[in-house]
């Protein structure tokens, strides 16, 4: 069961509400509700006065008769106060000032339709209140009102900007500072996605603009040789830009570590496949270090293959290939006849490499007197010239 509840309160959405929360109770602080002032229906309704009898029908002619106060009950009720000694309370209770000035002259002045102008008004949506009686809490109650407002406004902002942060890919949840400073820079022309890009990139400025005040330099991993990029490399190793941490430190790409310490773990999982093992690190400036130095730069610049463009290295899973694999893969290429392009004279030009060649380089077949049995192509050449001298002979005749 514990477990369970763990896993609840640890849940990605538990910790984003939480950190929203965080922010807009910060940012936008709301305070205690204060003292809500009376209306005049919740003060006619309520126990003191106990409701007004409706004798002449005035109150259900304005669709009160069944009007229920939440907080004081039924308006109208039998048992309720006469229209006028209801109108005598309210103005001892300073329901009237507003229009005669003090109690006393309202209690002498007012009249039943000053009070049922006000019950009118609050139906309407406008409550009456009554400021003497109150001592302005109905102030404090409209600027309650008005900080409630904002504060509703300012959480939906916050969540859009958190919700632009996976727009942008990042799965991390972001320190409150950078979530802050980028609901500032929303506005008309500025989106929550282009507002949380400013407010990182100025998050990382301010990171780096410390370290430069205590004298240190932002680790770049990109002069880092054999740098382990698993290990959870960015811009500053240990923690992604804008990440959300405890120290309060200003936001932006934090140090797990010193870079001596970054570096002084680099390589040093390489295993098998490494160019060198734990504990066999030798002491730097030695000739052994040099010996080790040269010869892994000889094994990692070590071709692999010998092609025709030269010397390659192949990359790791792929072997050489044997010469007899390129000799057979050279016999297995389809015969190409002919040129590659026609020549000046067509496909059939005689001047051009013979498209026949196929038939020469077949062995002939001979009898034993040495006499080639098939035709080859310059017997079927000379064949067609004697064929066209007959044909011309015997038309030479026929004339």
């Amino acid at each position: 069961m514990a477990a369970e509840v763990l896993r609840v309160v640890d849940s990605p959405d538990d910790v984003r509400a939480a950190a929203i929360d965080r922010i807009v109770s910060q940012q936008s602080p709301l305070g205690p509700a204060p003292k809500r002032p009376i209306s005049l229906m919740q003060f006619l309704s309520g126990r003191t006065i106990g409701g007004i009898a409706d004798e002449s029908g005035e109150l259900a002619a304005m669709g009160l008769s069944r009007k229920f106060v939440p907080g004081g009950g039924a308006l109208v009720r039998k048992t309720g106060k006469r229209l006028d000694d209801a109108r005598e309370a309210a103005a001892e209770a300073g329901y009237f000032d507003h229009l005669y000035g003090d109690p006393e002259r309202a209690v002498a002045e007012s009249t039943p339709d000053d009070l049922l102008r006000l019950l009118k008004q609050e139906a309407g949506g406008e409550p009456a209140y009554s400021a003497r009686n109150d001592g302005g809490r109905q102030f404090e109650w409209l600027d309650y009102e008005r900080r409630r407002t904002a504060q509703t406004a300012y959480r939906r902002l916050v969540e859009e900007v958190d919700n632009a942060a996976s727009t942008l890919g990042i799965e991390h949840r972001l320190d409150d500072a950078v979530l802050v400073r980028a609901a500032e820079l929303v506005d008309d022309e500025t989106d929550p996605v282009s507002a949380l890009e400013r407010a990182l990139d100025e998050d990382y400025r301010n990171y780096a603009d410390a370290l430069a005040e205590r004298g240190e330099e932002m680790p770049d991993v990109q002069d880092i040789p054999f740098f382990d990029e698993d290990a959870g490399a960015g811009p500053a190793a240990g923690r992604a830009v804008g990440e959300a941490r405890g120290n309060g430190e200003p936001g932006g790409p934090g140090r797990a570590d010193p870079p001596g310490e970054q570096l002084s773990r680099a390589g040093g999982d390489e295993g098998e496949s490494g160019l060198r093992q734990a504990g066999d690190t030798p002491e730097p400036a030695t000739a052994e270090a040099g010996e080790l130095a040269a010869l892994a730069l000889t094994e990692a610049r070590r071709p692999s293959e010998q092609t025709a463009a030269g010397e390659q290295q192949l990359i790791d899973g792929v072997k050489p290939v044997s010469t007899r694999e390129k000799l057979e893969a050279k016999g297995n290429k389809p015969l190409r006849g002919g040129d590659a392009a026609p020549p000046e004279g067509g496909l059939f030009d005689l001047e051009s490499r013979k498209q026949m060649s196929i038939w020469d380089a077949m062995p002939a077949a001979k009898d034993a007197d040495g006499s080639i049995l098939h035709a080859t192509h310059e017997t079927m050449i000379a064949d067609a010239d004697r064929t066209e001298f007959f044909g011309d002979l015997i038309a030479a005749c026929k004339d």
